[in-house]
């Protein structure tokens, strides 16, 4: 059977059988390919906002050593006891923010594409909360410790006095490398 010796209605329905399945290759493949582009934007949004994330966290943490010297340099209690507060309140800022950022990088909505950087973004944001944690924990009430004694007066203020500089040193030997992770980070 040929196919001008059909009927008009069998043309008109293979006719049109022939652009619908057309039209639905086509849609798919339209599908599939926004798909792509919707991972890959995906993909990118999430490399933005970790780069935020991190500026973010590095303001936070800058802005912890800030408090760290005003902390060392105070001249009362009252204002020793200011810039405690204003870490405490800091020091729950980066931590929402370290913690966001481990959240959104450990996701399993990223393509397998990202696997490696997921875990190396996520070992970095742990060192950095390690490293916050040891300065603005230990260290910070070290230093609170000391300089509310050395306020108050009393014996060994001198040796108290060159405790908190060498204690202040060490802090800022260890902002450097929390600042090398960051680099690192940024690299990421």
């Amino acid at each position: 059977m040929k196919f001008k010796d059909l009927k008009i209605s069998t043309k008109l329905f293979l006719g049109f059988s022939a652009v619908i399945l057309i039209l639905f290759i086509v849609g798919l493949s339209e599908y599939r390919t926004l798909r792509t582009i919707q991972k890959q934007v995906t993909d990118e949004v999430k490399g933005f906002q970790l780069t935020c994330m991190n500026m973010g966290s590095r303001t936070l943490a800058i802005r912890d050593l800030y408090y760290l010297m005003e902390i060392k340099d105070s001249k009362n209690l009252d204002v020793l006891k200011q810039w405690q507060d204003n870490h405490l309140k800091n020091k729950e800022s980066f931590k929402k923010v370290l913690t966001d950022a481990n959240d959104m990088a450990v996701g399993t909505d990223w393509g397998r594409d990202f696997q490696e950087e997921k875990a190396k973004i996520s070992g970095l944001v742990s060192k950095l909360d390690s490293s916050y944690n040891h300065i603005a924990g230990e260290q910070l009430f070290r230093m609170i410790e000391i300089k509310t004694s050395i306020l108050e007066g009393g014996e060994g203020t001198r040796i108290k006095s060159n405790e908190l500089d060498t204690l202040h040193k060490q802090v800022i030997a260890e902002v450097s490398t929390m600042n090398l992770l960051y680099n690192e980070l940024e690299a990421n």
